[in-house]
C-alpha cells in the first residue's frame, strides 16, 4: 500500500465524518428548536422539510461512504484511490445532498426572518 493512498483515504474518512456530523447536528437541532424560534409565523414549511430530507440522505450516504472507505483500506492490494467507484459515487452522493440541504436551510431562515 502506498503511503499517499492511505493518507488520502484517511483524509476522506475524516472529511466524511465531519460532513455527517454537521448534517446530523443541523437536522436534530433544527427539528428540535424550529417551533421555539418561529412561534406562529413560520412560512414555507416545505422548504425545511425538503432540507431535512436532503440532510437525512446525506447522513445515509455518509455512512455508506465511510463503509466503502474502510473496505477500501482493508481489501486493498496496492493502489488506493478514493476516485474510483463506488467510493467516488458515494462521496458525491454524500456531499451534494448536504450542500442542497444547507442552501435550503439558509433560504428557509432568510425567508422566515425577513
Amino acid at each position: 500500500m502506498s503511503d499517499n493512498g492511505v493518507k488520502s483515504v484517511e483524509a476522506a474518512l475524516e472529511w466524511s465524518k465531519q460532513i455527517t456530523t454537521l448534517s446530523t447536528g443541523a437536522l436534530v437541532l433544527s427539528g428540535t428548536f424550529i417551533k421555539d424560534i418561529f412561534k406562529s409565523t413560520m412560512q414555507h414549511e416545505w422548504i425545511i422539510v425538503t432540507c431535512w430530507i436532503f440532510l437525512g440522505t446525506s447522513i445515509l450516504f455518509g455512512i455508506l461512504y465511510l463503509g466503502s472507505l474502510c473496505s477500501l483500506l482493508s481489501n486493498s492490494s496496492g493502489n488506493l484511490s478514493i476516485y474510483k467507484n463506488p467510493s467516488l459515487t458515494l462521496g458525491l452522493l454524500h456531499i451534494i445532498p448536504f450542500l442542497f440541504g444547507l442552501v435550503l436551510f439558509i433560504l428557509f431562515i432568510s425567508l422566515n426572518l425577513s
